[in-house]
């Protein structure tokens, strides 16, 4: 049971941090399947710690360097052409990420949202310069936070949308504090029902929505909810435009059983999803982030 707020990452390296066999692991001294194996040792007790099987299977997946797995998957985008450039200014995305953490307000609420996935996220505005961009399951706004910079340059709107009345009051809260009021607009409706009735278009897409586990629709029960809302927002896409995804989680490096038994799950869940963005977008490529990334261009 998760009984924190703020970012997952921080407390994972919490807890994981006085291990000295996580601390070889990040610094690269073990590999990771070996990491791996001194964690299965260590599993149990980490789990009567405040860690979930979950976090503690994550650990397995951090990249080593961020910048350079993110420098990776751009430069990997730009050779498959679904971006032009790769290029971002790292040093004012560390200056942007001590004022995010500093100032950022998770009210009581955690997030999955790991360092290297903010980097991409931010680097991706950057270069693609989007003017209107929409968060489909905007939560309370973390993942969001970090394409306002690029939006605000070209004095864009990004629109937050979820469901939940709650966690949108907080990522107003935040939008407001940091600054980005004017160029950003939180809206709190079911996604689908939102994109039915507008006409906006949009160039910049971010999706990590989640549905009730109860839903009467399969189609809106967990991640399965990714399709409907996809297909409610493609004629809103204008072409040449970016989708990015969170949680296309469909790799194992290391073949852990968890991992084997949660792509099995995503597999399923996305079964109406993933051959939708194959069939209507022109390119789509997944990236074994911490919690898994796609990223497909209209």
């Amino acid at each position: 049971m998760i009984n924190f707020t703020g970012t997952v990452f921080n407390q994972i390296e919490t807890v994981l941090g006085k291990y000295n066999f996580y601390q070889s692991f990040r610094r690269g001294i073990v590999s990771r399947a070996d990491y791996y194996q001194k964690l299965m040792v260590h599993e149990s007790e980490l789990r009567g710690i405040t860690l979930t099987e979950d976090q503690i299977h994550l650990s397995s997946r951090f990249p080593l360097n961020e910048e350079e797995i993110v420098d990776i998957i751009l430069e990997d985008l730009r050779d498959k052409c679904l971006i032009e450039a790769t290029n971002y200014p790292k040093a004012e995305f560390l200056e942007y990420r001590k004022l995010v953490y500093s100032r950022y307000d998770h009210d009581k609420y955690h997030t999955f949202i790991f360092p290297e996935e903010e980097r991409i996220a931010y680097a991706l505005a950057y270069i693609l310069h989007p003017t209107s961009a929409i968060l489909l399951g905007s939560y309370y706004g973390y993942w969001g936070i970090w394409i306002m910079p690029a939006i605000c340059e070209r004095g864009g709107m990004a629109y937050f949308v979820d469901s939940n009345e709650s966690v949108s009051v907080v990522a107003a809260n935040n939008l407001n504090k940091l600054g980005y009021d004017k160029n950003s607009e939180v809206i709190i409706c079911e996604g689908t029902n939102f994109l039915s009735n507008i006409k906006q278009q949009y160039d910049f897409v971010a999706l990590d929505a989640e549905g009730d586990s109860t839903h009467p629709n399969p189609d809106f029960r967990g991640k399965a909810v990714y399709y409907p809302l996809i297909k409610a927002c493609f004629e809103h896409i204008t072409n040449g435009s970016v989708v990015l995804c969170h949680n296309i989680l469909l790799r194992n490096p290391i073949q852990d059983p968890y991992f084997m038994r949660k792509i099995d799950k995503n597999l399923s869940e996305f079964s109406k999803f993933l051959p939708f963005m194959k069939n209507n977008f022109r390119q789509g490529l997944d990236y074994s982030t911490t919690e898994g990334i796609g990223i497909y261009r209209k």
